[in-house]
């Protein structure tokens, strides 16, 4: 009796031993278990002989597979669809951002926008300079004259807009802005009633378009411009 239990202890003992062992050699993180076969060129080996290690999941071994014929071929592809299927994701995405920018339907889309507020600055004129010689401001009438004049703005807009940002579109445009100013201080300065409502809202809807589209420099020349002018012929306000 007292040999077996020395026995059976003994057993006990170099089984636990065994298992502590095998406790630390399994205490290696995985990456560091494939860094290890990397550095030592065992991998080099396996891929001249067509095997492949591959990254084990997380608790689990590494596993080395042979490569079947034309599965890495295989692997490529399913590598390709995947970044082609994620790239179609992110180009949808931006389009569907293009989509909320009313900018990105092009100088057509711009010109309506831009017609729009020219429009209502045409008809708040119209109004102000009926009011100033008592004329009476019916609906029907401004709404008409309004109507007449949108197609113009639109084209003058769109043509304008379109090249806006070339040097001889800013030089005409500098100089529809000193025309324009110059013009419409004459007008109210020398015209009679009947040609200063007729010509004012015109005048001042496209002097203020194209001090706008101007670059700061040019608008701020031509505002000196009619400045000057105003001054020169002793015009009063």
């Amino acid at each position: 009796m007292g040999k077996s239990t020395q026995e059976e202890r003994r057993q006990r003992k170099n089984t636990q031993d065994t298992n502590n062992k095998e406790e630390v050699l399994d205490d290696i993180p995985e990456d560091e278990k494939i860094r290890l076969i990397k550095s030592t060129g065992i991998l080099e080996n396996f891929k001249e002989s067509g095997v492949r290690i591959v990254q084990a999941e997380v608790g689990k071994e590494p596993k080395i597979r042979e490569i079947k014929e034309g599965e890495e071929e295989e692997g490529k592809e399913r590598e390709g669809e995947k970044k082609e299927g994620e790239r179609e994701e992110i180009e949808e995405g931006e389009g569907e951002g293009e989509g909320d920018d009313p900018y990105a339907y092009g100088v057509t889309f711009q010109a309506f926008l831009y017609t729009i507020p020219l429009c209502a600055v045409y008809c708040v004129m119209d109004i102000l300079v009926h009011r100033q010689y008592s004329e009476s401001v019916l609906l029907f009438p401004v709404a008409t004259r309004i109507f007449r004049v949108a197609p113009l703005l639109w084209g003058l807009v769109y043509y304008t807009n379109k090249n806006v940002s070339k040097n001889w579109m800013q030089f005409l445009m500098f100089m529809g802005s000193l025309i324009c100013g110059s013009y419409l201080i004459w007008v109210v300065n020398n015209a009679n009633y009947i040609g200063v409502m007729k010509r004012c809202p015109p005048l001042a809807t496209l002097w203020i378009y194209f001090v706008i589209q101007l670059r700061l420099l040019p608008s701020c020349l031509s505002l000196l411009g009619s400045y000057i002018y105003f001054k020169y012929m002793g015009f009063k306000l």
